[in-house]
């Protein structure tokens, strides 16, 4: 199966309030919110020709200089164009691909889903300790929970008296599904639980939506050798290159 060619033929999972664009050769990224949230090419697939030209107009449509991912389809050269606009390798992540094939998890009674502002607010605590997301208040944790639909969008917690010691989410994109936002609280990683969270989410995907596939990007020295162990297989590398002064990706919530 030609995982990627499905995958991004799928609308991307994107920060809430940045804007989405592309253009006629497939390239695909976000413009930012306004707190500069979501900042991010995710494919350049321009011809090499015009490459520089196209890169230079680009960015200047960027209030905030994006991050942008380049995997093995990307444009010829896209590396040392970012290198030579002191753009820098912040991350190595693996596209892992989880086939439905393989046998499904069994769901964990520990494993909750967010069905109220309360759980959220609890799970955006979590985002903003580990990954330093903006903490969400009123009308913006409203907005943010009706995005989560049983049929398409979902996000899981693993609650330990008030505090929130686990959480991931996971989209459904067509005829496969996406996991997203993988967390554990440090004090309570190495003990398994984002095993339960990751095994939670393949139930759901599989016993409740039939997708085709699971796909998710882990970080290549963290996450990876984790869901490597559970079956799933290295599909890919992408690298993660960050401009200067950048501020850090957000999870997407």
């Amino acid at each position: 199966m030609d995982y990627t060619s499905i995958i991004e033929q799928s609308a991307p999972e994107t920060w809430p309030g940045s804007t989405l664009w592309r253009d006629e050769w497939g390239s695909v990224g976000t413009f930012p919110d306004h707190q500069g949230f979501g900042s991010e090419i995710m494919r350049f697939r321009v011809p090499s020709r015009i490459m520089a030209k196209r890169l230079d107009a680009l960015m200047e449509q960027y209030r905030s200089k994006p991050f942008v991912r380049v995997s093995p389809r990307e444009t010829l050269g896209l590396k040392s164009w970012l290198m030579d606009h002191q753009y820098r390798l912040r991350e190595r992540q693996m596209l892992m691909i989880w086939p439905a094939r393989a046998a499904t998890p069994q769901p964990s009674e520990y494993v909750h889903e967010v069905l109220n502002v309360e759980q959220l607010a609890r799970v955006n605590a979590l985002d903003h300790r580990i990954f330093q997301d903006p903490v969400l208040e009123g009308a913006d944790l409203h907005k943010e929970l009706q995005r989560l639909q049983p049929q398409s969008r979902r996000l899981f917690y693993i609650p330990v008296g008030d505090l929130v010691i686990s959480a991931g989410g996971l989209s459904r994109m067509d005829s496969w599904a996406l996991l997203w936002g993988g967390e554990t609280h440090p004090d309570f990683q190495h003990h398994g639980w984002y095993r339960l969270m990751v095994e939670h989410r393949l139930f759901i995907a599989q016993d409740q939506w039939s997708v085709q596939f699971v796909a998710t990007y882990a970080n290549s020295e963290t996450s990876a050798p984790i869901l490597v162990k559970m079956g799933f297989q290295l599909w890919e590398m992408h690298e993660i290159y960050a401009p200067p002064h950048a501020i850090k990706i957000p999870n997407l919530l």
